[in-house]
């Protein structure tokens, strides 16, 4: 094991991510992700490695995605009040746009996102595709701080 200072170890910057190799011998190597947490005082934020494609037309679908995501951890907000102001954002979007997002969601997104998408795209009557029901465990229940008096359409997605 080389230390910091031993004259061993590679000469790196010290932000650079090392990557794995993948598949043992000869594999390709790959970043790792990596999480960078910068405290701006008051501010604490949390930047996460995406792989999502990043253009000009998907950073709307993206914001949305990444705002269901993080839902209860908007400080001094209402979950409630959150999520419908979501559910306005995606009254706003064409049919083709819809589709790409829940691809994203899909592909770049964990459960509690999609179920909460889900429950967003039902009360809207928008389409759902069936891969985002499909991919979700029955049995999993996702406490997202919601009525389901108020959100009928989060018991078939099994939000709270």
């Amino acid at each position: 094991m080389h230390s910091r200072n031993d004259p061993q170890t590679p000469n790196r910057p010290p932000h650079q991510t090392v990557g794995h190799t993948h598949g043992g011998l000869g594999g390709r190597i790959r970043p790792s992700l990596c999480t960078q947490i910068k405290d701006l005082g008051t501010i604490r934020l949390k930047l996460l490695s995406r792989r999502a494609p990043i253009s000009a037309s998907t950073v709307p679908l993206l914001e949305i995605l990444d705002i269901l995501r993080d839902a209860r951890k908007v400080p001094g907000a209402n979950v409630e009040r959150v999520i419908q102001e979501m559910a306005k954002r995606l009254t706003e979007l064409k049919p083709a746009e819809l589709k790409k997002l829940q691809r994203f969601a899909l592909d770049y997104y964990n459960p509690g996102t999609r179920a909460l998408l889900g429950t967003l795209l039902s009360r809207c009557q928008n389409e759902v595709l069936p891969a985002l029901k499909v991919s979700l465990n029955p049995t999993t229940r996702f406490d997202m701080g919601i009525d389901p008096d108020e959100w009928p359409e989060s018991r078939a997605w099994n939000t709270r």
